[in-house]
């Protein structure tokens, strides 16, 4: 699925932050940025729920909730301690004209 035309198109709606929900086909995600790259997530915390908007992400390539600290690798979705489910991770990348996509199932 075609998201973004370009990275400043994407940059444009991140703005200051590196963490938004957004909408694709009428599902919610959270778009992320993680150093040079860029990743949907499941909006929702596999542990319990709480919103992955208000998570962070760290140096280490993680996103962080923010309600237990429950550490998620965005490449995989695993949870650095197994405390939990995966997070449903979905890395977007660039198209040769520029362009940002992601395959998802839906």
């Amino acid at each position: 699925i075609r998201l973004f035309n370009s990275e400043k198109e994407l940059l444009k709606l991140l703005g200051s932050s590196n963490i938004m929900q957004v909408s694709i086909h009428s599902q919610p995600y959270c778009l992320v940025k993680s150093g040079n790259a860029y990743y949907l997530i499941n909006p929702t915390c596999p542990h319990s729920n709480y919103p992955m908007s208000d998570a962070k992400t760290n140096a280490q390539g993680e996103v962080v909730c923010m309600w237990h600290s429950y550490r998620f690798d965005l490449r995989t979705g695993k949870e650095k301690f197994g405390r939990c489910n995966r997070l449903g991770t979905y890395p977007l990348v660039e198209t040769p004209d520029g362009a940002f996509a992601v395959s998802l199932t839906i």
